[in-house]
């Protein structure tokens, strides 16, 4: 194996792209849900904020940054279950996005080849490789059949969690 001679660039342009074809499902979900969560905290608290705090951190929806109104919405203790469930389904999806983003990382170091990518990435995310072909070398696989199977063992791990988040994302599991 060699290392790759992409722009530094347009790896962090595919990365953030394989990145966003893998999350952007659960991403939407966990948006949705605090703003759910938003919006029954301000029905409970009789008012309209877009936002609340809870373990000494603001919650908000929108562009409010820095313009909180006063006296700022405490979440209501019957949501306090619902919100940590949330707080523990955005930590194991950060957990799990550091091991897949782990794995686009070292194969975009790896190598340049389209024909690379395409042997050592589910079916799934072959459209992006598509969308960057063009910036790519077109040449045969650099990997010989023995060095496929070894990276793969090798990134077992990551690969399982790349293959199990696409299987959640078609069966729209957050």
């Amino acid at each position: 194996m060699t290392t790759t001679n992409l722009n530094p660039q347009l790896k962090a342009e595919m990365l953030a792209s394989f990145k966003t074809a893998l999350y952007q499902p659960t991403t939407s979900h966990l948006k949705k849900e605090l703003f759910t969560l938003i919006q029954e905290n301000s029905s409970l608290k009789r008012n309209n904020q877009n936002c609340f705090s809870f373990k000494g951190a603001i919650y908000e929806y929108g562009q409010i940054k820095g313009k909180y109104p006063r006296p700022l919405n405490l979440l209501d203790s019957s949501l306090r279950d619902r919100m940590k469930a949330y707080l523990k389904e955005c930590s194991d999806v950060h957990h799990e996005q550091n091991l897949t983003v782990g794995y686009f990382q070292r194969l975009l170091l790896s190598t340049s080849n389209a024909a690379d990518y395409f042997l050592l990435l589910p079916g799934a995310l072959h459209g992006v490789i598509r969308k960057y072909e063009r910036y790519l070398l077109d040449d045969e696989s650099q990997f010989t059949e023995f060095q496929v199977t070894a990276f793969i063992q090798d990134n077992d791990k990551y690969v399982n969690a790349i293959k199990t988040r696409l299987t959640y994302n078609l069966l729209e599991v957050p």
